[in-house]
């Protein structure tokens, strides 16, 4: 007999080391890990609405936020919302709206239930960062002279807001009541009054200038004022910026700065 036992071994016991027991110990992992995952996936359920406090208006589009656990939910319509799969325990749940901040809750939760809660949240103060607003005004490059010129105030200036106010039918309109201006009669049946400067017989034509340029085919009047953005006159030849004292003129100058410039 003791000679038959050694020749077929020892009974097929699990030992550490045997086959049997890694495949014994791999069933046992097995049936463990879907119960340790259910368990840290949970259970519990929070659904509840999110109201306007003192209306109880509901709120869509309120997010409400468990955290630490990287799970949310936003209201619909109704200001309904449902976050499923929350361990038991007290969590702690943020609402967020627009314009009205947020606020926190501590909400206590149960294995295998479903907690219901309303949420009120009212008109927070958001702390805004005080804003700072620079108003600067922009002076096109061709118009520095002007600006320059109208703070000596040696002429007469009139600006684009003035001749949009006054509405002229020509630009001689503006330049009228304007001391030093006068009005020549026309010289023949086809010919319109023509600016001069002076007082009485002293009188003379004074240069007209267009962005710089002087212009001597033209008459005020042959521009449109919808066209232009600021005019100066000077009724002596003393006032006129040094320049524009060009050749033998010794009247007075009317400059005249276009839009289409800018």
């Amino acid at each position: 007999m003791e000679s038959y036992r050694n020749r077929i071994g020892p009974s097929p016991r699990c030992l550490p080391a045997h086959p049997c027991a890694a495949l014994l110990l791999g069933l046992l992992i097995g049936v463990a890990l879907p119960t340790m995952a259910l368990a840290q996936a949970g259970s519990a359920t929070l659904r509840g609405w999110v109201l306007r406090a003192g209306t109880d208006e509901p709120l869509r589009a309120a997010r409400v936020e468990l955290l630490g656990m990287k799970k949310a939910a936003v209201t619909d319509s109704a200001g309904r919302f449902e976050v499923a799969g929350l361990p038991a325990g007290v969590v702690a749940a943020e609402v967020q709206y627009l314009g009205m901040g947020s606020r926190r809750w501590r909400v206590p939760l149960h294995a295998d239930a479903s907690t219901s809660i309303v949420f009120r949240v009212g008109l927070g103060i958001i702390p805004v960062p005080a804003i700072h607003v620079t108003v600067k005004r922009v002076v096109w490059p061709q118009m520095r002279g002007f600006e320059e010129r109208m703070e000596h105030r040696e002429g007469t200036f009139i600006t684009r807001d003035e001749i949009r106010r006054r509405q002229p039918h020509v630009l001689s309109d503006l330049i009228r009541t304007v001391p030093g201006v006068t009005f020549a009669p026309p010289h023949g049946e086809f010919d319109e009054p023509h600016v001069e400067m002076g007082h009485g017989r002293l009188t003379c034509t004074p240069t007209l200038y267009m962005d710089g340029h002087r212009v001597t085919a033209f008459r005020l009047d042959d521009f449109a004022p919808e066209h232009i953005e600021a005019i100066e006159v000077y009724t002596r030849m003393s006032l006129v910026p040094g320049q524009y004292r060009i050749g033998p003129d010794r009247c007075g100058a009317i400059l005249l700065w276009s839009r289409d410039t800018f």
